[in-house]
């Protein structure tokens, strides 16, 4: 993943902003509206966050988990990288925007315009930058290149925090990048006092270095990780390790594993069936017992029948 905005702070203002959208939010909140307000009005939310090849970005208002079992989803179906910029209001609603131009299997540039992004600003309590890598299964053996963040993703992030401390210095503690994979999902953070800090800068930029040499040789070399198509209900515990290994005073990577899926309840009409396969062995039951006591009740008539008919011969 890159990014349209540069440590000079000669950033995009995004080329491909949505007009509409923008009047609507600033209408709403000269009114005393939020920004999420405005973009609920301006259109209905799709379902599910998806891959947008328009250079028309949209925005939709979706919780975070919601959101990340989209992007879970995409991982499986989708063809390319897509980003989003999660923002989260204080008290108020959770708003995804899409920010991905130049989309390719392997690659995705965030077209960031803080004017759409980051409105009504003081109220934001976080913001994360999200993208996801597609799995693609075909004729692979090595998975290291989905399963991981790359050089350019790291690159990427660095970028955009210098940008946010440049322009938006109020976020930069409330912002996070994520890069949600097969197994789950990073979570990389920057550390705010490291920025200035030379001798961390270069411990980052070393790691990082060594993180794209390690995602190269990888399936060439024993990098003491194994992402082998054979290894690959273990992804999660060598993500772990890669995000281990990899952290550093300029920036941690933490990594949490996707939980499991609750299973299916049983259907109804299964437990009808036993309901009904109960109330048929009780009715046998009763049934059985019906019938001795009528054939009690049948030997008793059979007595007094031949009792009367014996004193009738008399």
């Amino acid at each position: 993943m890159v990014t349209n905005t540069s440590i000079d702070d000669k950033f995009s203002e995004g080329r491909s902003r949505n007009i509409a959208a923008a009047i609507a939010i600033t209408a709403a909140i000269a009114a005393g509206g939020t920004a999420a307000e405005a973009y609920a009005s301006e259109r209905e939310p799709a379902p599910k966050l998806y891959i947008n090849k328009s250079p028309n970005h949209y925005s939709m208002q979706k919780s975070r988990s919601a959101g990340e079992n989209d992007l879970r989803e995409l991982v499986n179906t989708g063809d390319v990288e897509e980003a989003w910029v999660y923002v989260k209001y204080r008290n108020g609603p959770e708003i995804w925007h899409e920010t991905g131009i130049n989309e390719t299997q392997g690659d995705c540039t965030m077209d960031l315009d803080g004017q759409r992004l980051f409105r009504d600003k003081e109220m934001i309590e976080n913001v994360t930058l999200y993208h996801f890598h597609p799995e693609d299964l075909g004729g692979r053996r090595n998975f290291i290149d989905s399963e991981t963040p790359s050089y350019k993703d790291i690159q990427g992030n660095m970028k955009v925090t210098c940008w946010i401390r440049n322009m938006y210095p109020q976020l930069l503690n409330k912002t996070d990048f994520r890069v949600v994979v097969g197994s789950g999902t990073y979570i990389i953070r920057f550390n705010p006092k490291a920025l200035d800090n030379k001798i961390m800068w270069n411990m980052g930029a070393k790691k990082t270095a060594e993180l794209d040499e390690t995602r190269t040789t990888s399936g060439i070399v024993d990098t003491g990780l194994d992402y082998g198509i054979w290894n690959r209900k273990n992804f999660a515990r060598e993500n772990r390790k890669f995000a281990q290994r990899f952290s550093n005073p300029l920036y941690s990577i933490g990594f949490t594993e996707w939980t499991a899926k609750e299973p299916a309840p049983e259907p109804a009409k299964a437990k009808y069936a036993d309901d009904f396969r109960q109330s048929v062995r009780e009715l046998r039951k009763k049934a059985k017992n019906l019938d001795t006591r009528l054939d009690k009740v049948h030997n008793a008539i059979d007595k007094v029948q031949r009792r009367m008919h014996h004193r009738h011969r008399k």
